[in-house]
């Protein structure tokens, strides 16, 4: 899918560029499928990024993100460098054509087995406040799906 310029599209500060992976995980995964190697990680790996919108992405007080859980992980491998944890991300898509998750499914388990790390299997549902796709398609020249993403009108 393509990203477009910020300007085109009202309120497009609520989409990121969204990951599986997190950037900061690649150099803790010693087995990593090809699509996922170092050489490809980054904003332009298609493997790795879609649209994500920004609440699923980020970290809130009492609205937690992807980014919560992540740094949870991080903070827990930073600590010691014998720590080993079991990690796991799916894209959830609602239609098997879709090129959008409607979420992500994230779950992590300790392998040290020590009291350090809370273990979690969550999902981080994709969307945006109500309203969204009507204000983009109302204010700009773009429209919004699951199926297809941002599409000129």
């Amino acid at each position: 899918m393509k990203f477009i310029k910020n300007s085109n599209i009202i309120g497009v500060d609520a989409i990121h560029r969204g990951h599986l992976l997190a950037y900061a995980f690649f150099d803790c995964i010693p087995y990593v499928s090809v699509q996922f190697t170092k050489e490809k990680k980054g904003t332009r790996n298609k493997y790795n990024i879609y649209a994500q919108f920004k609440r699923a992405n980020c970290n809130k007080k009492n609205d937690h993100g992807q980014l919560y859980f992540e740094d949870k992980v991080s903070n827990y491998l930073k600590k010691s460098v014998n720590a080993k944890i079991y990690y796991e991300v799916e894209a959830i898509f609602r239609n098997e054509d879709d090129v959008v998750p409607i979420g992500n499914r994230i779950k992590a388990i300790s392998l040290d087995k020590t009291d350090d790390f809370e273990d979690f299997h969550v999902f981080i549902p994709n969307f945006q406040e109500f309203g969204f796709k009507d204000r983009i398609a109302k204010e700009s020249d773009y429209k919004f799906s699951y199926r297809e993403g941002f599409v000129k009108k």
